[in-house]
């Protein structure tokens, strides 16, 4: 195995709404597999409250998702983020996420008097969790980087194939409003790189010999309005638009698309793959 893979980026998913909503799908998973199956003995285990009891493993097992994915974000959100999410991280956190659930499932099967706790029924219990949790988590981690490296990596490079290697000045001056027009900005096209939303405001990336930021309180959606006769100008993102007549390369990684400005500009915009097609016809008109 190459070890380097492990430092790698590899995809994060940072919706607050399926952090919360997987683990209660994952948690019925359990608690249904548990009831119909009955594994581990449980067949043999007889009380009235049975369904009840089975049904808590899938109710632990989903406020230890939930707990870890929001304890996570409260209290590691640099160490537990997209800029910094790599295949290693991904293997390691969903392993210690095993190693709680398997906890709290050690912890409610003493409760319930179906084993003993002590330091030679945890460590076997905790074992074989991880052991086996670990196989498939590394291989699926694995398989699934491959598999979105390599649907990124193809992308770009159509992408890169469809940019025109011509070099093409835009002299003409635009004006992008402001809601205060004290704050409205006068560039020239040919400097104009991108548009990042930040709230109810945006951030206008441009070139002045060196890179320039100007924050303006206005929204992506009118702005957009405003530069929507420069088809060139292109929404790449939901939070960016990009001249696309200045970048100079598409990239791909298991995260997704980017696109950068060259070395000399200390910029790279995402690009997620719903505006790809209308990119890409951008790309071949003059």
């Amino acid at each position: 195995m190459n070890f380097s893979i492990l430092s790698q980026a590899y995809p994060f998913n940072s919706s607050l709404k399926s952090k919360l909503l997987n683990p209660l799908i994952f948690g019925a998973f359990v608690a249904l597999f548990l009831i119909l199956f009955q594994p581990f003995g449980l067949s043999n285990y007889q009380a009235d409250s049975k369904t009840w009891e089975l049904l808590g493993y899938g109710l632990i097992t989903t406020l230890s998702l939930q707990l870890n994915y929001l304890l996570f974000i409260t209290f590691f959100p640099k160490w537990y983020s997209k800029k910094t999410w790599t295949v290693g991280k991904n293997i390691l956190f969903t392993i210690y996420v095993f190693f709680f659930i398997g906890l709290s499932n050690l912890l409610y099967s003493s409760y319930l008097g179906f084993l003993h706790l002590d330091y030679n029924g945890f460590l076997f219990y905790q074992g074989v969790t991880i052991t086996i949790g670990s196989i498939p988590v590394t291989i699926s981690t694995l398989t699934n980087y491959n598999r979105k490296l390599k649907n990124a990596l193809a992308e770009a490079a159509v992408l890169n194939v469809s940019m025109s290697s011509k070099t093409i000045n835009r002299h003409q001056e635009i004006e992008i409003p402001s809601k205060n027009k004290k704050e409205n900005l006068i560039i020239s096209l040919d400097n104009l790189l991108a548009v990042s939303a930040i709230e109810n405001y945006v951030e206008i990336y441009y070139l002045e010999g060196e890179l320039q930021k100007k924050m303006v309180r206005n929204t992506l959606k009118n702005i957009k309005e405003v530069l929507s006769n420069f088809n060139y100008i292109q929404q790449c993102h939901r939070s960016y638009l990009v001249n696309l007549e200045k970048i100079t390369e598409f990239n791909g990684n298991a995260q997704g698309l980017s696109l950068n400005f060259g070395n000399d500009v200390e910029l790279q915009i995402p690009v997620s793959r719903k505006f790809v097609p209308e990119i890409k016809k951008a790309l071949k008109e003059d």
